[in-house]
């Protein structure tokens, strides 16, 4: 009896589960709606149920570890109350993990459901991309770039769906192994499923140059190279990996000439780079932030409200939301203390992500915790521009991807070996 509504729990979470990524797409509110539903049922079905055997393991301790350390820098922060917030509702993340190993536990049906649904919406979000590129305008009539009055104007930058937000090409990029992952778990294209992702590896790249995001690009860029790289190991000479290749290398070597957004690379004076001064005073900010207050730091979401003070500015692009790195703002906000635990993170990130390296191309598991450790590692790469550690969209990005990860040791009952 209670196995079966166990079951019926797992299906329940695996929908809520399916329908974080999608709600993306619509903006911050409604994932972060599903997110605290997600937790909180979790914990109430978890005591109803005694399963609290799902926090007990090495990734929820640390996470919790970190919370707290959040939490308690919160009460030393000049803006306490949007701090101690902020802190608190981060929980949210960590437990949203936990419902996913539960499900990925539980559900053995989990990826299969997950690909009927999930697999259409990120091909359309790809076409659509390339469609608003050579138009103008989206599938559903939304333009590339609004001016005053809502005016359509020229834009060299692409958003889709996501209308004013640029974030495109960071959702394909965060979602990209999740999306590989779902392909290799189906047997529908199990005759052509090399070849499919090439050719939706070719098509992603191309959706997220066109987006503008020089980052998300050079993220994906590595992934597909080293991604590629692994599973041709053994078909290197084949004609679809020499193809691959070719085609990578001709996207790589134009995409400097051919868009405005990435003419920065052809910069002579990069000191003069008005890209790279932003993120130089930026970074400067939130080390001098740091400085100030090097054991606790400033707290969280504090960098907005503390960069404007006369003794942290430095150069002409001082202040910002936030200093997009990931690394400086948890220097800042965080200090030593934190960053000790980023730091503690990415290396136990690196450990997994070599343990998986020589995967076969059979094993779906190990493969899969290849593709997502790769994902994360590239995510979390320190003193690269990123977005706000803290906000909702990086918050579905980093823990979607982390509870896969630590969820795929569970699922139909594999057994591999995470070390944390």
């Amino acid at each position: 009896m209670i196995k079966d509504k166990i079951n019926s729990f797992s299906i329940f979470f695996s929908i809520l589960i399916y329908l974080v990524p999608i709600s993306v797409i619509s903006g911050p509110a409604i994932p972060d709606i599903l997110l605290s539903l997600s937790s909180v049922s979790f914990i109430l079905f978890s005591f109803f149920f005694r399963l609290w055997k799902y926090f007990n393991n090495n990734f929820f301790k640390f996470f919790t570890a970190f919370w707290l350390l959040n939490l308690i820098s919160s009460f030393f922060s000049d803006t306490i109350l949007i701090s101690s917030w902020n802190s608190f509702a981060y929980l949210r993340f960590g437990i949203f993990a936990i419902v996913i190993i539960f499900a990925l536990s539980n559900n053995h049906n989990f990826f299969k459901y997950f690909s009927i649904i999930y697999i259409p919406i990120f091909l359309l979000l790809l076409f659509d991309a390339l469609y608003q590129k050579y138009f103008g305008y989206n599938l559903i009539g939304f333009y590339s770039c609004i001016a005053l009055n809502d005016i359509p104007t020229s834009c060299s930058r692409v958003s889709g769906f996501f209308r004013s937000e640029w974030i495109l090409g960071s959702y394909i990029f965060n979602f990209f192994s999740l999306f590989l992952i779902l392909i290799f778990s189906t047997d529908f294209f199990k005759k052509r499923k090399t070849f499919l992702i090439i050719l939706i590896s070719l098509l992603a790249l191309s959706a997220v140059f066109v987006t503008g995001e020089r980052v998300s690009l050079f993220r994906i860029l590595v992934f597909c190279l080293i991604f590629f790289i692994i599973i041709f190991r053994k078909l290197i000479y084949k004609k679809t990996a020499i193809f691959f290749f070719l085609i990578l290398i001709f996207v790589f070597s134009n995409f400097l000439k051919n868009e405005g957004r990435y003419n920065f690379f052809l910069d002579q004076n990069l000191k003069k780079n008005e890209l790279i001064l932003i993120y130089h005073d930026l970074y400067s900010t939130a080390f001098k932030m740091f400085l100030d207050r090097p054991i606790s730091g400033h707290g969280n979401q504090s960098f907005r409200y503390k960069c404007v003070d006369e003794k942290y500015k430095i150069g002409k692009y001082y202040c910002n939301n936030h200093p997009h790195n990931f690394f400086f703002q948890i220097l800042a906000e965080n200090g030593v203390a934190g960053i000790i635990f980023f730091l503690f993170f990415y290396i136990s990130l690196l450990k997994n992500l070599f343990r998986f390296l020589y995967y076969s191309k059979n094993d779906f598991i190990k493969a899969g915790a290849f593709m997502l450790s790769l994902n994360l590692a590239l995510t979390l790469l320190p003193f690269v521009p990123s977005g706000n550690f803290y906000t909702n969209v990086s918050g579905v990005f980093l823990y979607v991807n982390i509870g896969l990860l630590y969820g795929l040791k569970y699922y139909k009952k594999y057994s591999i070996n995470f070390k944390f």
